[in-house]
C-alpha cells in the first residue's frame, strides 16, 4: 500500500519527483516509469486487483486514518482498500450534476480535492461545478454541501456560497 501511495503521489504531483531528488529521496528511473504506465491509463478506468485497475485521470488523493485511500479520478471518486480498487460514486465517462441516494448514478465534474470529517463522511470540491460534495458515511448518498454552481466568490451557506474552481478541501 505504501508503494502504491508514493506511486499515487509522484502521478499526481509528477515534480516532486525533481524537487526530492534534493533532498536525497529519488524514486529510481525505470520504476517512475513503469509505475506512471500502470496509474495513468488513457483507454479509461476499470475496478478490480490493484495491479489490474486502470485511472483514467487521476487528481485528488486522501488517506484515511485506517490507511484506505479515496482518489478523485476525472468524474469519480474511487477507492483503494485491501488491495483493490473500486468506483465509490460517479462514472469517469459520464461528468455532469447529479445529487443521487444511489452514489454510481451521481455525477461530479473532475472533482479535485477530497477530505474526511470524524463520522466517516466524504467531502470533495467538484471543481467545474463550482461546489463542494458531500459523500455521507453508511448510505454513501451524494449530495450538496456548499455552492451554488455558478462561479464566484461570494460568502454563504449551503447553496449561498460561491466558488471558482475549488480545487483543495481540508477538515
Amino acid at each position: 500500500r505504501r508503494a502504491f501511495f508514493a506511486l499515487l503521489v509522484h502521478h499526481l504531483h509528477p515534480h516532486a519527483h525533481a524537487e526530492r531528488r534534493h533532498a536525497g529521496l529519488e524514486f529510481a528511473p525505470k520504476r517512475v516509469r513503469r509505475r506512471r504506465q500502470m496509474l495513468h491509463d488513457p483507454a479509461g478506468s476499470a475496478d478490480g486487483p490493484l495491479l489490474a485497475a486502470r485511472f483514467s485521470s487521476p487528481s485528488g488523493i486522501l488517506r484515511t486514518t485506517s490507511g484506505d485511500l479515496y482518489v478523485t479520478d476525472q468524474c469519480a471518486i474511487r477507492k483503494i482498500s485491501g488491495g483493490s480498487v473500486t468506483t465509490v460514486a460517479g462514472d469517469v465517462t459520464a461528468c455532469g450534476y447529479v445529487n443521487s441516494t444511489d452514489p454510481r448514478a451521481a455525477r461530479f465534474s473532475y472533482p479535485q480535492g477530497l477530505t474526511m470529517d470524524g463520522a466517516g463522511n466524504l467531502y470533495i470540491a467538484d471543481s467545474n461545478n463550482y461546489r463542494v460534495r458531500q459523500i455521507v458515511a453508511g448510505t454513501l448518498e451524494v449530495k450538496l454541501y456548499a455552492g451554488s454552481g455558478t462561479s464566484g466568490g461570494a460568502n454563504g451557506v449551503g447553496a449561498l456560497a460561491q466558488f471558482r474552481y475549488p480545487t483543495g478541501i481540508v477538515y
